[in-house]
């Protein structure tokens, strides 16, 4: 057997300058004791005493959170390697209303909802505007001891769910005394400060008092930042960029251009327009919006979190504990104020601007030398007098209403009531859980009721201006959209604004579960060690859009959004053995058997092998299957629009109107703003129809020990998944669309390939249904791109986990230490595209991700050196490459002062910006907020004391 002790000192040795992750040999945090003691590692219900099992687990310590200046559980996995793309943070929720406020794992590049996250090995309710992923912000990283990454996934144990893997925060178990600590974490440059307050309480000793309590608040605090704050993101329009000029900005502008039967879209701000919110963005052009200037790309949080904790030593060999979890979330999101246009009205109906209105724009007829309502038409730069007549479309942002901001407030709440102990060679745990998570968006500013912004009434919800009972109507007269408002206007956009909560979320997750261990008969390799268990767990979830949000009647929400209600229950069983065949060598035999009130039952076992052939050299194996059945959400959402990310002209509109623009890029008459550069309509929502996700997965490994200083581990796992549940990506089913539309007018979307096939446009427009293309049989034009679940095929993955640690040194001088932890996605395979280095959604899944530490320590110093690398991927549309997105990170603690540790570090210390991108399905432009950190060079100083 490897010498656990000696491993385990090594690694921590070799630990000391590294900020981030601690490799699987060091499981156990400290020596082991005199008398060897049987422990339970995250992926196996048997306790036993060497730490390393069948399976690949990694470990972080309280130690290595402290050191890695982090305050979120989302930033500390952000850092993990083995956290790619698929998943979510909080800063891409800006401009999301599906989820505001959620931060998601991705282990394996394979999304949120396949990567299970435990509290103390037990689930958490599922986040209630997500209803798939645990939200990491409910994790306070204050109260966490460690937290153990089970690599290998669809876990026997804890859930065939968890296709990509496991990663269980454990908090502190007995603690007495006060601890208490604060960090610090202050930009450069301005925005995005953030700051932590942690105490911990405790009294009573098991071994004494036969009882322990002790409690845990963490106040978390994040500031705003916005992006004008940072060059790199500031604005919309960028016409010297890497790969062409891009440019974002929106025909939905202030000053407001309005639509001519004869002249087309014409504009009365050119030139001036209204910098610098509004510009030109070439000489003939009108004016432009640049809604990245006044967008948030870092939203402010406050965040409390509290942990109760209660042991009583009923015997010897038996204890009852109680544990009770809260956190709050505040979040607050910030984009453009809104776009009034008849691109975002519902059904596409114009906003009009009445004749004769107070603040119709007025011009000099030169011939007859009156003032008349009209406009300088300078598209063509004759300043030629265009008379206007009639109510007219306008196209308009309104600025004055601020920015569209909504406030989501989430809250969690978990109670944990059980019993462990043991009698003769068998250990048992049973427990109750109960866990709740309740979010609330809350509308605070820039939403606007159309039906108050236009002279309109709604008698017969649900409201629109093409709805039943609801008379068309124009601008109120008192709103000037032609610049700034006087106080009649500014008054009527204020009582236009929506404001209140809009949407209340709750999900539930009850279970009662026990298991018991122990020891069964005996084999040449020693005793034969089994457990079993089991659980029912009971699924609600409620989420309610209240009746504003229902009522279709918010510039640009949508129409009605129905509430999504329902429930499942399951009841699992497991078994574990574990048969060392002969010394050195274990078999390892689980099995998980499901059973779902709405999806049936699977059966999913999992096989593994540990073999010790020398005390060098441990090798592993496993392999097993995995089962995910749809969520409520995928199966019950609602169908809402939203908008493509980015802009595109309707192939429909320029093949029976004309084109947008000319040769040489200029807007032509048919320029318009609804259907020319334009974010087009995209239908998202459930599908009933969905199936189940299979898996089937293999680990094979090895821990190598040359030297007393010197540790290897190397894991190479497939994951192959069938029928995966996935939202198409809008953008790209549209452009590839387009980009066959335009080189073959006949041919037809084929969703399998997601590519176009030679079916032929009639076929096409006579059948839309199911081919992700939707044509409005009115006017022939583009009616919106599906993008609801679907179930989109296979998806294999393979790669390779390296870590390395040495003791690099030892001397009067201290102690030098390396380590290096790295994944490497050797592929990412979905119905034959491979996706490893391609942009995607919610990140990309990118091919190389790894951490390099040095380390010095001596005497009271500890001082480390983190280089990480994040590899670099092909840009959204496929035209260049995104580069690397590397850092270096520096810190430095002393504890030369009694019960006393004063922390000073500095991340990104060469203050890199992130790699230019010009992905377009976040508000954000100029980078992809996936992959990269927007605050730049970061100092963070912290301060922990213990009263003993």
């Amino acid at each position: 057997m490897l010498n656990t002790t000696r491993i385990v000192q090594s690694l921590a040795l070799a630990f000391g300058g590294a900020a981030v992750l601690v490799p699987s040999l060091s499981v156990a945090q400290a020596p082991a004791p005199a008398a060897a003691q049987r422990i339970e590692i995250t992926g196996s219900a048997v306790k036993r005493i060497d730490a390393e099992t069948a399976l690949p687990v990694t470990i972080v310590s309280r130690e290595d959170i402290a050191r890695s200046g982090v305050t979120t559980a989302a930033e500390l996995l952000d850092r993990m390697t083995g956290n790619n793309g698929g998943g979510y943070n909080v800063a891409l929720a800006i401009g999301d209303g599906a989820r505001p406020g959620f931060a998601g794992a991705s282990l394996r590049g394979l999304g949120s909802n396949t990567t299970l996250v435990l509290l103390n090995g037990r689930r958490l309710a599922v986040y209630a505007f997500d209803g798939g992923g645990v939200d990491l912000n409910s994790i306070a990283l204050g109260a966490i001891e460690r937290v153990e990454v089970l690599r290998d996934g669809a876990s026997a144990l804890y859930g065939a769910d968890a296709i990509a893997g496991v990663i269980n925060f454990i908090t502190r178990k007995d603690f007495r005394g006060l601890d208490v600590g604060a960090l610090a974490r202050i930009p450069q440059k301005q925005g995005g400060k953030s700051y932590q307050g942690t105490a911990t309480l405790g009294f009573g000793d098991l071994a004494k008092d036969r009882f322990n309590i002790f409690g845990n608040l963490t106040y978390d605090k994040a500031d705003q930042l916005k992006a004008s704050q940072r060059e790199f993101s500031k604005t919309a329009f960028l016409p010297n960029a890497p790969g062409g000029a891009f440019d974002r900005t929106s025909g939905n502008t202030i000053p407001a251009s309005l639509q001519t039967p004869a002249n087309g879209v014409l504009n009365p701000g050119v030139p001036n327009c209204l910098p610098p919110a509004s510009f030109q963005t070439a000489p003939t052009g009108a004016c432009r919006f640049d809604y990245a200037s006044v967008i948030d790309i870092l939203v402010p949080q406050d965040k409390i979190a509290g942990l109760l904790r209660g042991t009583f030593q009923l015997t010897p060999n038996a204890e009852l504990y109680a544990e009770y979890n809260k956190t709050r979330t505040e979040s607050i999101f910030r984009i453009s104020p809104t776009p009034a246009s008849s691109a975002t009205t519902f059904n596409g109906d114009p906003v009009l601007y009445p004749a004769g209105g107070r603040w119709y724009p007025h011009a000099i007829n030169p011939a007859t030398g009156l003032s008349e309502p009209g406009v300088l038409n300078h598209l063509d730069g004759s300043n030629a007098f265009v008379p206007l007549a009639g109510n007219l479309p306008i196209f308009w942002r309104t600025l004055e209403a601020g920015p569209r901001t909504n406030k989501s407030i989430a809250s969690q709440d978990r109670l944990v009531l059980g019993g462990k102990g043991s009698f003769g060679h068998w250990d048992y745990d049973v427990g109750y859980m109960r866990s709740t998570s309740k979010v609330t968006d809350n509308y605070t500013e820039g939403q606007l009721f159309e039906s108050k912004l236009l002279n309109s009434t709604c008698t017969t919800p649900p409201c629109g201006p093409l709805s039943p009972g609801y008379a068309v109507g124009t601008l109120n007269p008192d709103i000037n959209p032609f610049g700034l408002n006087d106080a009649a206007g500014l008054a009527a956009l204020r009582a236009a604004l929506v404001l209140g909560p809009v949407r209340i979320s709750k999900s539930t997750r009850s279970s009662l579960d026990g298991k018991i261990s122990g020891e069964l008969g005996k084999l040449p390799g020693g005793p034969i060690s089994v457990a079993v268990g089991g659980e029912r767990r009971n699924e609600k979830f409620d989420d309610r859009p209240l009746a504003v949000l229902n009522s279709g009647d918010i510039i640009g929400g949508g129409g009605n959004q129905a509430p999504i209600v329902g429930s499942r229950d399951v009841t699992a069983v497991f078994a574990e053995l574990a048969l060392p065949v002969f010394k050195g060598f274990e078999g390892l035999v689980q099995v998980r058997h499901d059973r779902y009130s709405d999806f049936g039952s699977t059966t999913n076992p999992k096989l593994g092998v540990r073999w010790q052939p020398t005390p060098q050299i441990l090798l592993r194996a496993s392999a097993g299957t995995g089962f995910r059945a749809p969520t409520l959400p995928d199966l019950l959402a609602p169908v809402t629009q939203t908008n493509t990310g980015d802009n595109y002209n309707d192939p429909f509109y320029e093949a029976k109107v004309g084109d947008c623009f000319d040769a040489a890029g200029n807007p032509t008459v048919n320029n318009t703003p609804q259907y020319c550069n334009a974010q087009l309509t995209v239908n998202q929502g459930g599908n009933t129809a969905l199936q189940p996700e299979k898996s089937r997965q293999a680990t094979i490994g090895m821990v190598f020990q040359p030297t007393r200083d010197i540790s290897v581990s190397v894991d190479l796992w497939r994951i192959k998944m069938k029928s995966q549940i996935q939202i198409p990506d809008a953008d790209k089913r549209l452009a590839d669309y387009i980009a066959h539309f335009l080189a073959d007018p006949t041919a037809a979307y084929d969703p399998t390939t997601a590519k176009l096939s030679p079916a032929g446009r009639t076929a096409l427009q006579g059948n839309p249904a199911g081919l992700g293309i939707n044509i409005d049989p009115a006017t022939g034009f583009l009616n919106f791109v599906s993008s609801q679940f679907e179930n989109l095929g296979s998806t294999t993955t393979t790669g390779v986990d390296l870590s390395i640690r040495a003791l690099v040194a030892k001397g009067s001088y201290g102690e030098f230490t390396a380590g290096l932890d790295t994944t490497y996605l050797d592929s990412q395979i979905q119905d034959g595209v491979e996706l490893v280095g391609t942009y995607a959604p919610f990140g990309p899944v990118v091919r190389w991700k790894h951490s390099v530490s040095l380390g010095w320590k001596l005497g009271s110093w500890d001082s480390n050196l983190l280089l990480n690398h994040s590899a670099g991927y092909r840009d959204q549309g496929g035209t260049r490459d995104v580069a690397p997105w590397e850092t270096v990170d520096i810190g430095v603690a002393y504890r030369g002062i009694k019960d006393l540790t004063l922390r000073l570090g500095i991340s990104n210390l060469l203050d890199k910006k992130p790699p230019y991108s010009r992905q377009g399905d976040y508000f954000h432009v100029g980078y992809d907020p996936t992959i990269a950190d927007a605050r730049g060079r970061t100092f963070n100083l912290g301060v922990n004391y213990q009263f003993r």
